[in-house]
């Protein structure tokens, strides 16, 4: 990944035991007695990548990763029960008192930026710095984007008509609750097909115009959690993240008000669209605003890479006291 800092292992991996019986899968990497960033990563029902260190210089920031409760090596896997937003929020809390942090940066970005912002609205005083890319606000409107027929459909129709293929016709007009019928069905070949259509979907939309570009095609791998990953996936978006419909992660946003940190957005962004930064920044005005003009959703484009770097060193600046 060309700008970023070099690949480095994690020094320490575990599990945290929540109150309700969860075991969340956290890595720490870096310099243990640097700057703490927590990574919060995208989905619902992804997890933490090892190149996303890459973003934070190693020898200065103590760099946290995390798997969301029922994704990646957390236990169990896939767990749809007590797995909403807020359930989230308190796992997020929980390891920061573990880990013993008083403070720490939060770098989020499209689901990981939504999580990261109700993080920061909830508990600023624990929020050092706050650095979201590619942001999904989780309202109601950027469902409808996303997964409606007016929307980046418009864009991409076949794609979305392979995503729609799996469905009953009388059901296509409620795709996402369509989904998680497929997914809650019980039949493991049904729950594979779609986990297949919807990470097809997905990747067509991210990868987009980016891919072009680069010379490959969004065709995804699908492990053997696949359709645990995209049912957590399907379940959040079913029930509207379990945010507001009109604000989404934008609920509090008077508690950003001394918040310092970044907003980076790829102007050709299809999954959650460029307004998203601007509606973001006019509500939280401490930030920086980036829009990358030759830049989409995916944190692996360069310009992104090069956005996100400069972004890490510049919070460290602004937190002088941690070099």
């Amino acid at each position: 990944m060309d700008g970023a800092f070099p690949s480095i292992a994690p020094y320490r991996s575990g599990f945290l035991d929540t109150p309700d019986g969860q075991q969340i899968y956290f890595e720490e990497s870096g310099n243990s007695a640097g700057l703490p960033v927590v990574i919060v990563h995208g989905g619902p029902g992804a997890s933490t990548q090892p190149y996303r260190r890459r973003f934070f210089r190693s020898t200065v920031y103590r760099i946290i990763g995390f798997d969301q409760r029922g994704a990646g090596h957390s236990r169990p896997s896939g767990v749809l029960e007590r797995n909403t937003t807020a359930y989230l929020l308190d796992d997020i809390e929980v390891l920061r008192k573990y880990l013993g942090i008083e403070r720490w940066v939060v770098f989020g970005g499209s689901w990981g930026a939504t999580l990261a912002l109700c993080y920061a609205q909830r508990y600023p005083e624990h929020v050092q710095a706050l650095l979201v890319r590619g942001t999904l606000l989780g309202r109601a409107r950027d469902l409808e984007w996303f997964f409606g027929a007016y929307g980046v459909a418009s864009i991409l129709p076949e794609a979305y008509q392979r995503f729609l293929a799996p469905l009953p016709p009388a059901a296509r007009d409620r795709p996402v609750s369509a989904y998680v019928d497929l997914f809650t069905s019980g039949a493991r070949d049904i729950r594979t097909a779609a986990a297949a259509a919807w990470a097809h979907w997905e990747a067509s939309v991210a990868y987009g115009l980016f891919c072009k570009k680069a010379g490959y095609a969004p065709e995804p791998r699908l492990g053997a959690q696949a359709p645990d990953r995209y049912a957590i996936a399907a379940m959040y978006a079913h029930n509207g993240f379990f945010l507001e419909p009109e604000c989404g992660a934008l609920h509090d946003t008077r508690n950003l008000s001394d918040v310092p940190g970044f907003i980076i957005h790829g102007r050709l962004d299809l999954v959650c669209p460029v307004e998203n930064a601007i509606t973001l920044h006019q509500a939280w005005p401490k930030a920086e605003l980036q829009v990358i003009e030759e830049a989409g959703h995916l944190d692996i484009e360069p310009p992104l890479v090069a956005a996100l770097v400069a972004a890490s060193e510049a919070i460290l600046s602004c937190c002088h006291s941690h070099r």
